[in-house]
């Protein structure tokens, strides 16, 4: 009888935690071939121990971080100043490179090393960020060269710290190297967080692969429409990434007597956003919700927001999309009109693409699914092409590439 390949993902992000980067992982896991491969997860325990899942045919190893010093959460909770001081202690910790899962790190590494019996017959798949996971792969690969280990990146590395600190710039640089050097694939969300690594590192050799992000659900809508035109925003505003501009269309659109009868929901936004004094009465705030809680008021939306600004580079799709398409209601994209994300949009017809910084086309992208909704119409989506993008179909690929390390 031939012996199984044992897969072990290592991941900061996995449910309990409530992530995008956690339903990667999980779609991992949930969606390898229990029949081909032994897989196991090795993963941060969070405080919500009642909640920890299991998945058939799938170990899940949950691993306290000890580490006194840690980074500071966030909650709708506090007050805006004591968001403000928890947001400052982080971006201190940033500035010098602070790794605050180190106990983790180590006990992790101890784990894996225990459950690796044939390491020539072993892939470990490392989730970043954060770079912990990356840190123990890199050690375990070193520790044991036969086995196999497949990066993979949400997000940049080198290329995505042009705003943090010179030391935190240096230690990007140097774990991306560890990783183009000793990773025997890498993959990410979207091909030009690739085609970086490949044009800007010696190595040419590397193999590199998109999976991207995906949703986990049927997809479709429920054909229903609500008496008030309701747009939603599901997750976090930081940084560029944020309602401005979206504040001020709708401030022009109330002006100009465009567009009656609606409101926002924002779900999951944290503490941090602030509402002007026009809109308040037309703009709710609501907690964070489990994924499928999340799904659910997508479906029972009339549109859905996207504010993703432009970057210094490009191939930043934001996990969000994938869930606003599978749910087939009018997306709101004030995006980067030539990144990767507006391409999807318009490649499946979700809705009107609107430049990230334009008042104007938010104003037209928001009356066109304000007209919709008049009409009890939904966009003309390419059903199929968003159907591929369950994310069973995206793991497949990854059931491909794990295969082909042998080859």
């Amino acid at each position: 009888m031939v012996e199984k390949k044992h897969i072990i993902i290592v991941s900061v992000y996995f449910p309990p935690i409530i992530s995008v980067a956690s339903n990667r992982i999980l779609a991992f896991a949930k969606y390898l071939d229990a029949s081909k491969y032994n897989i196991t997860v090795v993963c941060l325990q969070s405080a919500n121990l009642k909640n920890e899942i299991t998945l058939p045919g799938v170990k899940i190893i949950y691993v306290p971080n000890k580490q006194f010093i840690q980074r500071a959460g966030f909650s709708k909770k506090y007050p805006f100043i004591i968001h403000k001081l928890r947001a400052a202690w982080n971006t201190l910790l940033n500035s010098f490179g602070f790794n605050d899962n180190l106990s983790w790190e180590k006990n992790v590494f101890q784990i894996i090393g225990r459950t690796i019996s044939i390491p020539e017959n072993t892939v470990i798949i490392s989730s970043y960020p954060t770079s912990s996971p990356t840190i123990v792969a890199a050690k375990i690969k070193q520790k044991y060269p036969a086995l196999k280990w497949i990066a993979d990146l949400r997000d940049g590395v080198s290329n995505n710290s042009s705003k943090t600190s010179f030391w935190n710039q240096q230690q990007k640089k140097q774990l991306e190297e560890i990783i183009i050097n000793n990773a025997d694939a890498i993959t990410s969300v979207s091909a030009p967080i690739l085609d970086f690594l490949k044009s800007n590192n010696s190595n040419k050799d590397i193999i590199t692969h998109e999976i991207r992000n995906g949703f986990d659900f049927e997809s479709g809508n429920n054909g229903n429409f609500n008496k008030i035109f309701t747009i939603s925003y599901v997750g976090n505003f930081y940084g560029n990434r944020n309602p401005g501009i979206f504040y001020k269309a709708l401030e022009k659109i109330i002006d100009k007597g465009l567009m009656i009868h609606f409101k926002v929901d924002f779900i999951g936004v944290g503490g941090a956003v602030s509402i002007p004094h026009t809109l308040k009465n037309l703009i709710h705030i609501k907690d964070k919700v489990p994924y499928h809680e999340a799904i659910e008021m997508m479906r029972n939306s009339d549109a859905l927001l996207l504010v993703l600004p432009k970057g210094e580079n490009k191939g930043v799709f934001s996990g969000k999309i994938f869930d606003y398409l599978g749910v087939m209601r009018t997306v709101i994209p004030l995006i980067d009109s030539d990144d990767v994300a507006a391409q999807l949009i318009r490649e499946t017809a979700a809705g009107k693409v609107a430049e990230w910084d334009s008042v104007d086309d938010a104003i037209a992208s928001i009356l066109y699914a304000y007209h919709l909704w008049e009409k009890k119409e939904l966009p003309p989506y390419n059903q199929e092409q968003i159907k591929a993008l369950h994310r069973k179909f995206q793991v497949e690929k990854l059931g491909v590439i794990i295969d082909n390390l042998w080859t």
